[in-house]
């Protein structure tokens, strides 16, 4: 019996008896689909100032009116040299753009300098639409806890035509097989972290999928109709983005609601619902009205409803990042 565990150990482990890990970067460029690879830290990012210039252009893009009159100087404030420093030193945060059934998408991968062990994958959907709320290379550097617990992190994106869970989903599912395809990556231990619009994005993927273990849905639209009573603006995200939209609305909407298929969910994966209730952008309403359902199917989750909080939870991090570490780790 010894003898067979090991044996089975050695095939879900290749590396498992003290042999080298390749490089993540090798990894990356010898997975199949990947079109692409660079250091977050290379070209203009080699330098400090030079990752500054950068990482304001990406927050004015990917942040709306919000980081409208972000300068260097007031990044700088923040972002000091030496935490770049620090990053830089201590991560491997690669940029990659990969094929999803035709469509090239740009995606990332972050993991802790020199490791050599095989390493649970953590899928991050991002939220927003099109450029607004994509990933800026500060935001990926931002999932230090999570590899401090020991995971390897990987995001899309999505495609620059977004359907706002539809084709795009896709992007999702071939990011998996990629993050699978890693020798670094344990095969059997992937679970997925969504935030607003990505909350729909995880429960879609995990419907369609049985290998994912757990999931943790932060500020995420579980039911899209209730989304746009609570905040109409939403109606205008919806007819630009789904396909068909305003020949089928109830239909468009049903097959983007976890709320109404979360029973199509493989049973074994684990749920945490995280939620402010002073959330003006995805109504609280999403997550306990989900936290009922999965009560209901007597389905392991837990709910967690952070009085005062908003959108991005941002005074509540750390208890945030907490409670994601305990569910997943």
């Amino acid at each position: 019996m010894f003898i067979k565990s090991m044996l089975l150990l050695s095939l879900l482990n290749p590396f498992s008896s003290g042999e080298q890990l390749p490089s993540i970067e090798s990894q990356l460029y010898k997975a199949d689909d990947v079109l692409h690879v660079e250091s977050c830290f290379a070209h203009e990012r080699a330098t400090y100032d030079g990752f500054v210039s950068y990482s304001v252009n990406e927050f004015k893009a990917s942040g709306g009116k919000a980081f409208s009159s972000l300068t260097d100087e007031i990044f700088k404030e923040r972002f000091k040299a030496g935490f770049y420093e620090k990053f830089k030193r201590n991560i491997d945060c690669y940029l990659i753009q990969y094929q999803s059934e035709g469509a090239i998408v740009d995606g990332y991968l972050v993991a802790e300098k020199d490791n050599n062990e095989v390493l649970p994958l953590v899928i991050h959907n991002r939220g927003g639409n099109g450029e607004y709320g994509k990933s800026t290379i500060l935001s990926m550097l931002s999932h230090m806890p999570l590899l401090k617990e020991g995971a390897i992190v990987m995001g899309s994106q999505y495609r620059a035509k977004d359907e706002f869970g539809g084709a795009d989903v896709k992007d999702v599912h071939a990011l998996i097989e990629i993050g699978k395809s890693l020798a670094s990556v344990k095969k059997d231990d992937i679970n997925m972290i969504g935030v607003s619009r990505g909350g729909m994005m995880s429960y879609l993927v995990a419907k369609q999928r049985d290998d994912i273990k757990k999931l943790v849905i932060q500020a995420g639209m579980s039911d899209l109709a209730l989304s746009m009573r609570e905040r109409p603006g939403f109606k205008a995200v919806y007819e630009a983005r789904i396909p068909n939209y305003s020949e089928s609305p109830y239909v468009a909407l049903h097959a983007r609601s976890a709320i109404n298929w979360v029973d199509e969910i493989n049973e074994r994966v684990e749920i945490l619902l995280l939620h402010g209730d002073a959330d003006k952008r995805v109504d609280v309403k999403n997550a306990s009205n989900m936290a009922s359902k999965l009560a209901s199917l007597n389905r392991k989750h837990k709910l967690v409803i952070y009085p005062g909080g908003g959108h991005s939870l941002k005074k509540e991090k750390r208890k945030v990042n907490k409670e994601i570490s305990n569910w997943l780790f």
